[in-house]
């Protein structure tokens, strides 16, 4: 989703967004993964990570936002997205995806900077007041 994003995708969505326990139905058993997993005969369904990873983008990006560039350092593995929403508020996005936890910042030159931590393998969501 991020890599979309930052190269002007101006939406996005899983084409599988509640499968069955197989990862179907699909009339050519081309079997997949889904955020939401159901299990019609016990009537439950469960949440997997993706469900998660797009609540971020969900809760933190609301329609009207401008993606915005940033300048990451590519030393630190994690990979971000920003935007400016129309509340005047910004948003950056990290995903870690290594397996180990990595310390990072967050500068502005008009705002100053935020020392952050990135768990391995989570997805952050930081928000501020912009104006």
């Amino acid at each position: 989703m991020l890599q979309n994003l930052n190269n002007h995708v101006t939406g996005w969505t899983d084409w599988n967004i509640a499968l069955n326990l197989q990862g179907g139905p699909n009339w050519v058993k081309n079997f997949a993964d889904s955020p939401v997993i159901v299990n019609s005969h016990q009537d439950t369904f469960y949440k997997q990570p993706m469900f998660y990873h797009m609540a971020h983008f969900s809760k933190f990006v609301p329609e009207g936002s401008q993606r915005v560039g940033l300048d990451p350092n590519a030393a630190t593995e994690l990979e971000s997205v920003a935007f400016l929403r129309p509340d005047g508020c910004a948003v950056i996005n990290i995903l870690n995806w290594s397996q180990k936890d990595i310390d990072f910042a967050i500068w502005d030159p008009e705002h100053g900077f935020i020392k952050a931590h990135s768990p391995a393998e989570s997805i952050q969501s930081y928000l501020w007041k912009w104006q």
